[in-house]
């Protein structure tokens, strides 16, 4: 008895090991996954016609177990729109009318969700040319399909009867173009900031045009501008000699996009100035720009080999008081030069703690100081010097401090700095910092 018991526990696991295999849920259900209100988008393309898909889907089977066609029938319901137009909620959005029958067409009967699927769809084909014919106002009326799933050859439908309807609203626009850089923002151009470095290559950069509301088959050539009305106040426009850019360009047939490849010539650039490019999608071969998101506003400022994020740490000595503190923190260089950055001398009240007195708490918050580097054949020991800004933006006394050495190393982009100058009492602060890039 006992081995008839183990020949049988040893095939029922070997033939749980030949196979993986993966049940269905006891009760699949076919429902519409965009029920509810949507919109949907019809494009003014040369034929008057556009396709748009009322979709059903079988939760539950898997679709290697899905083994037959699934017919799923739907039928008009406009006691949908009456629904929606009756809700309260709804009352802010705008009321809804039936789309007339003219204007549409179903392209099959049914919905077929196919033998080891989960789910299909039915094509509805818009008729432009009708809609125009009709004098249908689409400005201010919301046009809507209402539909609803009425039976289906296997499996039930779902409980849930909101989930069996779907009102499609229908809204007509030109098809065209824009940069996709644009996308989601609701301006007509998003700014790209761009910094290129002294001295480097010349950096070219790829712009992604895309096209929406069109198929694909077919090339189009899109024509490019400058737009100096979009330069910003403040601002430089980019001058020619400094960038190389096409003004015409194609997306290929089978293709939804293409790119704008734009090079900027860095020694052409001057420090501290932003320059703006600002291009435009002009016109198209068929079709033309979005009303909106057709200009790309490219911001570039050039920087220098030292223009990098710095883990600061630093080490704060006041002879007046005999204090002494230890600081981290991450500074930010920003290129004066080919050869000098500035630097942030103290956030929140860093040094100026170190005298220990309320009454003194800020006075070097926010102090700037800038350092030139100078190369050598030591490439770990590169000269600085410290250069003052007027204006009250660095103390007056600040200095290297005479006793002890600062030096840029180059390989690993570290400056070791020891700095002082004098307190309100005339007392002098020693700061020893390294910063390292990050």
């Amino acid at each position: 008895m006992k081995k008839y018991y183990l020949v049988i526990l040893i095939a029922f696991l070997f033939s749980g090991c030949s196979e993986d295999i993966w049940l269905d849920h006891n009760d699949p259900r076919v429902y519409i996954p965009k029920y509810g209100f949507s919109i949907n988008e019809a494009w003014i393309l040369e034929s008057g016609e556009y396709t748009i898909d009322l979709s059903a889907y079988c939760s539950g089977v898997r679709p290697d177990n899905q083994d037959q066609d699934i017919y799923v029938n739907y039928v008009l319901n406009p006691q949908l729109i009456e629904e929606y137009n009756n809700d309260i909620s709804n009352e802010y959005s705008g009321q809804i009318v039936e789309l007339p029958k003219d204007c549409y067409s179903f392209l099959s009967d049914n919905i077929i969700i196919p033998k080891g699927k989960s789910h299909g769809e039915v094509g509805i084909k818009i008729n432009l040319n009708k809609m125009k014919a009709l004098g249908l106002n689409l400005k201010e009326i919301k046009y809507a399909i209402p539909l609803s799933l009425s039976s289906t050859s296997a499996y039930n439908l779902q409980d849930d009867k909101k989930m069996l309807g779907a009102i499609y609203c229908i809204t007509i626009d030109e098809p065209g173009f824009y940069f996709w850089d644009n996308r989601g923002e609701t301006t007509d151009m998003k700014e790209i900031a761009k910094k290129v470095l002294y001295d480097g290559e010349n950096e070219e950069s790829q712009f992604r045009i895309v096209s929406y509301g069109l198929t694909s088959g077919e090339e189009y050539t899109l024509q490019l501008e400058v737009s100096p009305e979009f330069v910003p106040q403040g601002g430089v426009l980019l001058p020619e000699n400094a960038y190389q850019m096409p003004l015409t360009v194609t997306i290929p047939a089978n293709a939804m996009d293409a790119y704008l490849p734009v090079k900027i010539i860095n020694n052409n650039i001057a420090f501290k100035t932003s320059y703006y490019l600002p291009v435009t999608i002009k016109s198209a071969s068929k079709y033309g720009p979005a009303a909106r998101k057709a200009t790309l506003l490219l911001k570039v400022e050039i920087k220098n080999d030292y223009e990098w994020n710095y883990k600061s740490l630093i080490n704060v000595e006041c002879e007046g008081t005999q204090r002494s503190a230890g600081y981290s923190m991450t500074k930010s260089a920003t290129s004066q030069s080919k050869d000098v950055v500035q630097f942030l001398m103290l956030p929140n009240n860093t040094i100026a703690g170190a005298y220990g007195t309320s009454t003194y708490s800020s006075r070097y918050n926010n102090n700037y100081f800038r350092l030139r580097i100078i190369p050598t054949d030591n490439k770990r020991k590169y000269n600085l010097e410290m250069i003052r800004i007027d204006g009250g933006w660095t103390p007056a006394t600040l200095e290297f401090d005479p006793e002890k050495e600062s030096y840029y190393d180059w390989d690993y982009e570290t400056f070791h700095l020891n700095y002082r100058f004098k307190d309100q009492e005339g007392n002098w602060v020693h700061v020893t910092e390294i910063l390292e890039a990050q």
